[in-house]
């Protein structure tokens, strides 16, 4: 028998009341504003509370609604409380009494408690504030107080943005009352200019752009436009006085042109003798074409000696986006602060890639702080970025535990185990982490092994060595993964060294000694060779991982060995540029390199440094002792210096190792397809247009697919296909470039096509729009895909469309690319 009650518990004398009362109702841009801010409980009487103060773009609110709901329905939700009657007839007792917690006791530990906590203006023409700052957050503060009148004073200046701002309050006491409010102040001016202008430029490009002018005053005024423009050619259009009607509005159009790189600044003005408005953007100019590049590494010995490094351009590529850049390091610590900028600016954000974005910063921040050094890694931002990266990894973790590349995409086996490792490095640097995210990892990781008990021997002691480390592997599966170790490779021989080392198990003194055994060693420097990645299963030349995990167990398990030092010499010299072919193979090695730096306290020793190109001195450089662990000499080479080609030269006098890096860059619109072998990969393009269809104004509206040609116009909306072939891959990534005056279409199944073509279709694990471009990722490239997304034209112009490209991401020297294209765009 069963039965149930409803009990309404008025939550009136838990509820604050907070007002926030501002000085005015409207500002003006870049005005202060105050706002006096109360605090009262239920019968009206003033409370000291702790508040949150945000203002932002009310906007914001456009794109995704506010979903944080009321802050006391939050702390005081409806509970639900069920009586299970029994009797102790069926109860039975073994004399266990004292052992387990009695459910008042856990009542009373708190189970159901809630938790707290370009003209010049004349004489008689007003000149006017220049608005240039567009913050979509005027200001936010989390610890304003009320003191004991219930009162608090919040100011700021408000942001040049002419939009409704919302201001967002929520209070608690510290006994546990709770509440907030939302209010809204409007900045604004009575004579506004807008421009209308692309996101971007892209060079080459040639359009319209038009200053636009509302005119909110009480009488006719005769508006004085005006557009001083930086960075970009002005081909037409000059300044004009309009007579605009009061609540009427009018513009200018000037033409202009993109020739050189950079950054665009455009300050449109609209004057009057009453009041005036000026608006700066700026706005970025990318290079034509897909970036190209060719790196070199090496070392300089002690003594007197150098290092050379021939470069050259391809013949036509445009002299003025040539890039050369020369770095030295008088230490090995010095590629390794070179390889973490690389890391944390790479612009994807895939599983991996978080990871490996902060956790080698992590890992050298420690190991510099065991040495008692000065490091130059910034810890503030750092503990923004593993802040960030780890919100980041625990939305990409799926139901089951783990990770897959994505977080729409199946777990896999490497991705899990690299985030349940990165978890536990995080956690034993003195982060923060949910421990039960990383329980669940490890879960997972163990279903994983059960489940495939046949998987790639690499992919297995990678796995055993991630739960080693992180609390603990089963012993059969590091028994299974030592059997396997003449199946392994070197990178995996040293995985399960390591983790037998992290067991404590003396096995893992036999696995450095096989290790030992299988280096290709010199007078000067050593490693592990590798062409075969059983952590992705793909083939290509995984030396350098493989050397630094080799060198990451001798560090461990024979210190004295000489191939350690010889080990991070080759790794310092074998580099692309200014990290090692990839982020995972950069960060791995960077963790490598750091167990070596850590153990050695490896200081620079005085040298004397010059950099030459093409003869001539480029900089001259010395480095002292203490600087061992500085940030590498970078030298950017003059455009004029490098010329079409040339010979870069490191000469060095003194004493220690100079490691450096060289690499030089460019711009092609040359369509290239990739063929090694049996293997390929191409890439084409298309573009069409989407032709309204509609018989009579009830019928519904459907749409031609139609090839475009010729020139469009503003308003029209374009769909673009991509479409890969070749052999299969992994991690494939395709980046198509949109032309500058369009905008991207979100929504493409709401325009029904007549027809519709079988290739039209979702056909990846990922998509990400940008400003400039479109991308979309496959874990699994299995041949073929098509990729379809849609663009809105916006802007009038002639705008040049750089190639499209696709490679797989872990595979850098592999790329294909599409012809380039141009889109005519008419009013």
């Amino acid at each position: 028998m069963t039965a149930q009650k409803s009990l309404k518990v008025p939550l009136v004398e838990r509820t604050l009341t907070v007002t926030a009362t501002p000085n005015k109702t409207k500002f003006l841009p870049g005005e202060k504003g105050s706002f006096d801010v109360f605090a009262a409980d239920f019968a009206g009487k003033p409370v000291e509370a702790d508040l949150s103060f945000g203002e932002v773009d009310e906007a914001l609110y456009a794109v995704r609604p506010d979903e944080t709901g009321n802050i006391v329905n939050f702390f005081y939700p409806r509970r639900e409380v069920s009586l299970d009657p029994q009797t102790s007839f069926d109860f039975y007792f073994f004399g266990e009494a004292g052992t387990k917690s009695p459910l008042l006791a856990q009542l009373a530990n708190g189970q159901f408690h809630p938790r707290l906590a370009q003209v010049k203006p004349g004489s008689d023409l007003v000149v006017p504030k220049v608005r240039k700052a567009f913050p979509d957050t005027a200001y936010w503060n989390p610890n304003v107080h009320t003191g004991p009148d219930g009162h608090a004073r919040v100011e700021f200046n408000f942001p040049d943005a002419l939009t409704t701002w919302r201001t967002t309050i929520r209070a608690m006491t510290d006994d546990g009352k709770a509440g907030g409010v939302v209010t809204r102040v409007l900045v604004r001016k009575n004579l506004i200019v807008r421009l209308a202008a692309p996101r971007f430029f892209r060079q080459g490009d040639e359009t319209t752009l038009r200053v636009i002018a509302h005119n909110y005053l009480e009488t006719a005024k005769d508006v004085t436009f005006a557009l001083d423009v930086k960075g970009l050619e002005v081909i037409s259009g000059q300044g004009k006085i309009v007579s605009i009607p009061p609540k009427g509005e009018s513009y200018v159009d000037w033409r202009v042109r993109a020739h050189a790189t950079g950054n665009a600044v455009l300050t449109a003005k609209a004057l009057t003798k009453e009041e005036s408005d000026a608006l700066e953007m700026t706005l970025p100019i990318p290079p034509f074409g897909v970036k190209q590049r060719a790196a070199g590494s090496g070392v300089v010995f002690s003594g007197e000696g150098q290092s050379q490094w021939p470069y050259s351009y391809p013949p036509g590529s445009d002299a003025g986006i040539r890039g050369l850049t020369v770095t030295v390091a008088p230490s090995v610590a010095g590629t390794v602060f070179d390889a973490l900028d690389y890391l944390t600016s790479y612009p994807w954000g895939c599983t991996e890639q978080t990871m490996s974005s902060f956790l080698p910063d992590l890992i050298v921040a420690q190991a510099i702080d065991k040495l008692h050094i000065k490091s130059p890694i910034d810890r503030i931002e750092l503990n923004r970025m593993v802040q960030a990266g780890l919100e980041r990894l625990y939305g990409f973790q799926h139901d089951d535990g783990g990770w897959g590349w994505w977080p729409d995409d199946p777990s896999r086996l490497f991705m899990t185990a690299y985030v349940v490792s990165g978890l536990g490095q995080a956690r034993d640097a003195g982060y923060k982490i949910e421990e039960y995210r990383l329980q669940r990892g490890r879960t997972a990781l163990d279903k994983m092994l059960a489940a495939h008990p046949e998987m790639i021997p690499d992919l297995r002691a990678y796995t055993v060595y991630a739960l080693a480390t992180t609390g603990g592997a089963p012993k059969e599966a590091l028994d299974k993964a030592w059997e396997s170790r003449d199946k392994l490779s070197y990178e995996g021989l040293a995985l399960v060294g390591l983790a037998l080392d992290a067991a404590g198990d003396p096995r893992a003194s036999e696995a450095a000694q096989l290790i030992e055994k299988k280096a290709k060693a010199t007078g000067t420097d050593a490693y592990w060779a590798g062409n075969y990645d059983g952590l992705l299963d793909y083939w290509d030349d995984t030396s350098p991982e493989t050397t630094a995990l080799a060198l990451k167990l001798l560090v461990r398990q024979d210190k004295a060995s000489a191939l350690v030092p010889k080990a991070a010499i080759w790794l310092g010299k074998h580099r692309d540029g200014t990290y090692w072919f990839s982020t995972k193979q950069t960060s791995m090695v960077i963790a490598g390199l750091t167990d070596y730096l850590a153990l050695s306290g490896e200081l620079a020793n005085t040298s004397e440094v010059e950099i030459l190109v093409n003869g001539a001195s480029v900089g001259k450089r010395h480095f002292g002792a203490g600087e061992g662990f500085a940030s590498p000499w970078r030298i950017v080479v003059p455009v004029a210096q490098a010329g079409g080609g040339g010979q870069v030269t490191v000469r060095k006098s003194g004493n220690g190792i100079t490691y450096w890096s060289a690499e030089n860059n460019w711009y092609s619109a040359d369509r290239k397809s990739f063929q090694q072998g049996q293997l390929a990969l191409n890439i084409t393009r298309d573009y069409y247009l989407l032709q309204k269809k509609q018989a009579t104004p009830s019928d519904p509206i459907t749409y031609d697919l139609v090839p475009l040609k010729g020139a469009v116009h503003v308003g029209d909306v374009l769909a673009i296909k991509l479409a890969v072939g070749g052999t299969n891959w992994k991690y494939l990534l395709a980046e198509d470039p949109i032309p500058a005056g369009t905008e991207f279409l979100d929504h493409s199944e709401l325009y029904k096509l007549n027809n519709k073509p079988d290739w039209w279709g979702d056909w990846f694990t990922r998509k990400e729009f940008h400003d400039d471009r479109a991308a979309f990722f496959n874990t699994e490239f299995n041949g073929r895909r098509e990729y379809v997304y849609l663009l809105k034209v916006v802007n009038p112009g002639r705008f040049a469309i750089s190639p499209a490209q696709a490679g797989p991401m872990y595979q850098s020297t592999i790329q294909t690319t599409t012809d380039p294209a141009t889109l005519e765009v008419q009013p």
